[in-house]
């Protein structure tokens, strides 16, 4: 899986239990998900900066 999709889904998976707060049963499960993101988002930021 590329990373653009991976980063795709977990965004959706964030938004989704950001928006159904009712499903978050503690903060954790939420910051495991940013750092996720985060890593995702500078993998990301770096294959495009190596590409350019």
């Amino acid at each position: 899986m590329g990373i653009k999709s991976e980063l795709e889904r977990t965004r959706e998976e964030l938004n989704i239990l950001i928006n159904n707060k009712e499903i978050i049963t503690n903060d954790k499960e939420l910051l495991e998900l940013s750092i996720k993101l985060d890593k995702l988002i500078n993998e990301y930021m770096n294959s495009i900066n190596k590409s350019i």
